[in-house]
């Protein structure tokens, strides 16, 4: 019976250390760190064609400038009888991004698999604690 006590005991605490570190890691994630992953979430929702992640972490007067200078809103990208346009695989890549109150600005390149890139500003604000998506520009990026 002792050595099962000791087996529950030696389990409980790992799970407490294990639950104490995930908090801790969670907690360590900065707000700048949070915005870039919510932009990875975005592009990967349009790479994937997942509408329900395109759509919760869009906001509803999204607008975008294309790399060829269309201006879109929200319909043309997650059009609501269509699937969502669908999108390269893109790496971020050196991103900086600043916070204004609810408002925040992420810079960075984005390259995708084939060798190509674009430099992006996406601009995000938060409703109700959740961050989304609210403006993309879109610009080819030189080649070296």
């Amino acid at each position: 019976m002792n050595k099962l006590k000791a087996v529950f005991v030696c389990f409980a605490l790992g799970v407490s250390m294990a639950e104490a570190q995930d908090a801790k890691s969670q907690a360590a994630i900065s707000p700048e760190d949070s915005i870039v992953r919510v932009e990875k979430q975005w592009l990967r929702a349009f790479n994937e064609k997942d509408k329900k992640t395109a759509d919760e972490l869009t906001s509803d007067d999204f607008m975008a400038t294309t790399p060829i200078g269309e201006v879109l809103g929200r319909s043309k990208l997650i059009p609501p009888d269509r699937p969502v346009q669908g999108l390269p695989k893109y790496r971020i890549v050196a991103p900086v991004t600043h916070i204004y109150g609810n408002v925040a600005v992420v810079m960075a390149k984005l390259a995708d698999e084939q060798g190509g890139a674009l430099t992006t500003t996406a601009v995000f604000k938060q409703y109700d604690g959740h961050w989304k998506v609210i403006a993309v520009q879109l610009t080819p990026a030189p080649q070296k």
